[in-house]
């Protein structure tokens, strides 16, 4: 109910002031689980400013939020590891030989994989050689390029001894190089939680029957889905400009629209039949922070049928009209008879 009341209260500011609508809400469905939704509307306006219509939708971002939770819940976890305990720090000389380590759990663990009591035993020790699976790679290459360049050096890899990511930046000294590293295992979690996440929020868009495009303010296309690449003929518009693949739309209305969207921040929805198409379609657009994107439909059936609509109405009328003549210029009484 609270949550209810709030939307209402959001919703009616937006009317009174005519501007756009956007509300996140949650809602359960019939089997009782819990979805998150994002609610998006925009007021249509005619030449002189009148709201005419809202346009609006409903995107169920669920997984987004979870993408979003899991994100704050792992920054929250390496929040309270890194002000819990300390980041890893070694130094080595000019043979790479390990001359100080502090007690890290990352080198704890790293210790314990290859037989050794304690960290305190790694001292002494050249780390390509008690860590064998470093050679070759770029994390030795790195570490020497910092000895011998005298150049900082940052990388992040995956320790198959101690099965944790690490970010690591390794720091020239006076002998020999000093390296810095922070797990960061749950980051990436979180980063692949997200990457999942938007994979199959766009999965979504892709899969959608009306076809639908992103472009950057730039006029680049970012995204296409599959319906749209079926319209059009084209799966290869990603990162080209809208106007150089379309040149004969340019002054046309759907140019003169979509520059209306993206410099006044404003959605529209018109029809138009492109150049090249020969089909009516239907095209919503509303503007992103740095860009646009379209929802648009083939709507030549539907205009058809308005349009036999229409000649069926004008025919009709030229009936009703022809017999009304009839009737007036009539000298004789007409009666009319029903069954």
């Amino acid at each position: 109910p609270g949550e209810g009341e709030a939307m209402l209260e959001a919703w009616g500011r937006c009317r009174e002031a005519g501007t756009k609508w956007e509300y996140v809400h949650h809602i359960f469905d019939k089997r009782g689980i819990e979805k998150w939704i994002l609610s998006r509307g925009f007021p249509l306006k005619d030449q002189s400013g009148h709201i005419i219509k809202w346009v609006g939708l409903n995107i169920d971002i669920t997984e987004r939020k979870q993408a979003e939770e899991a994100l704050r819940q792992s920054n929250q976890k390496i929040d309270e590891i890194l002000s819990s305990i300390t980041d890893t720090v070694m130094a080595f000389d000019r043979d790479m030989r390990i001359v100080y380590t502090n007690n890290s759990p990352l080198l704890e663990a790293g210790a314990k994989a290859i037989g050794l009591r304690s960290v305190d035993d790694l001292v002494g020790k050249n780390y390509l050689e008690i860590f064998p699976a470093y050679k070759g790679t770029y994390v030795s290459e790195a570490n020497q390029e910092a000895m011998t360049k005298r150049e900082i050096r940052r990388y992040q890899y995956y320790s198959s001894y101690a099965q944790k990511w690490s970010e690591t930046t390794v720091y020239p000294s006076a002998t020999g190089v000093t390296l810095y590293a922070r797990d960061i295992t749950d980051r990436k979690q979180a980063e692949e939680a997200l990457r999942l996440a938007n994979e199959r929020f766009f999965k979504v868009l892709n899969n959608h029957p009306d076809c639908f495009a992103i472009i950057d303010s730039k006029w680049r296309y970012v995204f296409t889905n599959t319906a749209s690449d079926k319209l059009t003929g084209r799966s290869d518009l990603a990162g080209k400009v809208m106007w150089d693949v379309y040149p004969e739309s340019v002054g046309g209305l759907s140019h003169q629209m979509f520059m209306k969207v993206m410099n006044e921040k404003i959605p529209l929805m018109w029809n138009y039949i492109p150049p090249k198409f020969n089909i009516w379609i239907e095209y919503l657009a509303f503007p992103l922070e740095d860009g646009v994107a379209v929802f648009s439909r083939d709507i030549t059936e539907r205009k058809r049928a308005e349009d036999a609509l229409l000649e069926s109405e004008r025919i009709a009328r030229i009936r009703l009209n022809e017999l009304n003549a009839l009737f007036d210029s009539a000298l004789d009484g007409i009666i009319i008879y029903d069954k």
